[in-house]
């Protein structure tokens, strides 16, 4: 699958997962930075010997035991541990980017699963409960994260800071945090996302700011609404789109400038359509940062 193909709308639990799958096969860019090969084989089981095994795993005490050759098989550990941190306000239940957050998220966990990394994800529900699916790796978790991406429900968490402090409490060893969010509450984010990175994480904003966000629709006067404080406020829209546009784009600028001067990595993705080629350059221009340092 061509990595600049169109990403449909996932449904059900298994339409995400065969999403994530097949965007995730067009990308052939590593996802974090300490890219490590391999990491601790452990034995995990023994099973009847097959042609072609190498004789060294053979285990010949249990083979005498049984009469039947038995192969010892091992597994690697995962090399690198991720937490997808999901703001879940209201604001993120605007338009496409409730499918967008799912589909993101599932893409990249399946990326870092894929290469033997271990991913979870965190969200903070608005009586202060978390919701956490844990960090571990294989094929069958990646299942089960996806399937609990499918069944998100965005109805407004706790304090956006109150998240990332629960992230930073449950990471204490070196992890790549990867927050998405709107970031329309990013004065009271920015604290906890320089914490996160002074601490040693590889912090990744990962940006869910919409078309439709960043411009209004060319109609005449319009009433809007925020959907979290519900304010109000009725604008004509052909006179201010413009000065509209620009000052959305000068704050993500701003927004953008700023973590990366704390060691933030950044990516803006603005709609499912172009998801697959947004990553892939993210996480290309990663790749060669790390190659040239």
């Amino acid at each position: 699958m061509a990595a600049t193909a169109r990403v449909q709308v996932p449904r059900l639990a298994n339409d995400l997962l065969w999403v994530a799958r097949h965007t995730a096969a067009g990308i052939r860019a590593g996802l974090h930075r300490t890219a490590a090969q391999g990491g601790a084989v452990e034995f995990s089981h023994l099973r009847p010997y097959r042609p072609g095994d190498d004789l060294k795993h053979i285990d010949w005490k249990g083979s005498a035991r049984t009469s039947r050759l038995l192969t010892r098989v091992f597994t690697r550990s995962a090399t690198h541990e991720a937490l997808l941190v999901l703001d879940g306000s209201l604001s993120m239940a605007w338009g496409e980017k409730p499918a967008l957050l799912r589909t993101a998220a599932a893409v990249l966990a399946t990326l870092l699963l894929e290469q033997g990394d271990a991913a979870g994800w965190l969200l903070v529900t608005p009586e202060g409960h978390r919701r956490l699916y844990p960090v571990r790796g294989g094929a069958f978790h990646l299942s089960g994260l996806v399937a609990g991406l499918a069944r998100l429900e965005l109805q407004g968490t706790a304090e956006t800071a109150q998240l990332l402090h629960t992230a930073g409490q449950l990471r204490q060893r070196r992890s790549t945090i990867m927050v998405f969010s709107d970031f329309y509450d990013d004065e009271a984010m920015r604290p906890g996302l320089r914490q996160l990175a002074a601490r040693g994480h590889d912090v990744v904003a990962v940006h869910l700011l919409t078309d439709g966000e960043r411009t209004l629709p060319e109609t005449g006067a319009a009433e809007y609404v925020d959907a979290e404080t519900g304010q109000r406020i009725t604008l004509e829209s052909r006179r201010v789109r413009s000065a509209v546009a620009r000052r959305i784009e000068a704050w993500r600028v701003a927004l953008e400038r700023d973590l990366r001067r704390a060691g933030i990595d950044y990516v803006q993705l603005p709609r499912l359509t172009t998801l697959a080629r947004d990553l892939e350059g993210f996480l290309r221009r990663r790749e060669a940062r790390e190659a040239g340092a």
